[in-house]
């Protein structure tokens, strides 16, 4: 019924618009843009629709790639870890762990080169300020006192001057076994020790000890190394008076008598150490003003140079032009 009535509604307007001559066709323009602007939502709809589920698979993808190579990653580090093993974990500071062995060498070598720069500074400094000598010559009585003395300072045995005293005497010298003390009628004068020598038998002492001053052990120092062979001196333990371990657990004299000597062993460290500190300092003194002799004859030789042409300047600002064009 209400199609009906538009048609007759469309019909009379049609007739009215042919016979009066003003044909307008206001409906049909209305109902074609209607139609147009459907038709163009209806596209616009289904493109945004299309580009939302596109950037929806590609989030998608990016965030699967994204995961899959992090894991991959993580896989890696993990049988890497597996292989090295477990040395480095995923921190980046431990990332790059190097091998245990080099690890442990360069430790060796930097303790070693510590505890012998400090025992040959006390030596030198104690020589520099007892005697007046033009060469560093000492003896090895002299070494083992200062040795004995200050060993204990960078972890040494208390007996460590008479160590590096035998590498001195090399067991063969009986100049050096009499100025050591094996041989007190001995008529030989005693033989001094230059400054190589004692840096080399030094050097040896420091290698025969059974742990380094700052934690690495004798187990550690034959894994760098790689010698698998053990020394009477290295056999022995650092105090033999120490008792068993399984003593210490069980009875509480033994480990209140191991804590005083423990006690005991660091005051004489410290107490050597303050003794020491002295030497060191004077041999830091030395090497400085050693190290800048060359600049003060340089300066010397400028001043002098200086002084020359003041005197010559102020000579010539004596006469005028005319007496020096003469002369």
């Amino acid at each position: 019924m209400v199609t009906d009535l538009i048609s007759l509604e469309c019909c009379v307007e049609l007739h009215d618009a042919k016979y009066y001559g003003e044909y307008d066709d206001h409906y049909a323009s209305k109902i074609q843009a209607a139609y147009r602007m459907s038709t163009q939502k209806k596209l616009y709809a289904h493109k945004r629709q299309v580009h939302e589920c596109a950037a929806q698979v590609l989030q998608a993808l990016y965030r699967g790639v994204g995961a899959r190579r992090r894991y991959s990653e993580m896989k890696v580090e993990r049988e890497k870890n597996l292989f090295d093993g477990l040395r480095a974990n995923l921190d980046h500071a431990t990332a790059n762990t190097k091998d245990p062995r080099s690890r442990a060498r360069e430790l060796s070598k930097e303790v070693e080169r510590r505890r012998h720069v400090f025992l040959m500074q006390v030596l030198q400094g104690y020589v520099a300020e007892n005697y007046v000598l033009d060469e560093f010559r000492v003896s090895a009585q002299l070494v083992r006192e200062i040795y004995d003395e200050y060993g204990v300072v960078v972890g040494c045995s208390t007996n460590f001057g008479d160590v590096v005293a035998s590498y001195l005497a090399n067991d063969f010298d009986p100049a050096v076994c009499a100025c050591v003390g094996d041989n007190p009628h001995a008529s030989t004068p005693p033989r001094q020790f230059s400054n190589r020598e004692v840096s080399a038998a030094l050097l040896l002492g420091l290698e025969d000890q059974c742990d380094d001053t700052f934690g690495l052990s004798s187990k550690a120092r034959r894994l760098t190394t790689g010698s698998q062979t053990w020394s009477k001196q290295m056999t022995l333990e650092a105090d033999e008076s120490t008792p068993p371990r399984r003593m210490l657990k069980t009875c509480l004299a033994f480990q209140q008598s191991n804590r005083n000597r423990l006690a005991a062993l660091r005051l004489t460290r410290k107490a050597a150490g303050q003794k020491s500190a002295h030497l060191v300092a004077r041999n830091f003194r030395d090497v400085l003003s050693a190290s800048f002799d060359s600049f003060d004859s340089c300066r010397a030789a400028w001043e002098t140079e200086i002084r020359v042409r003041h005197d010559q300047q102020r000579l010539l600002d004596m006469f005028s032009v005319d007496e020096l064009v003469h002369h």
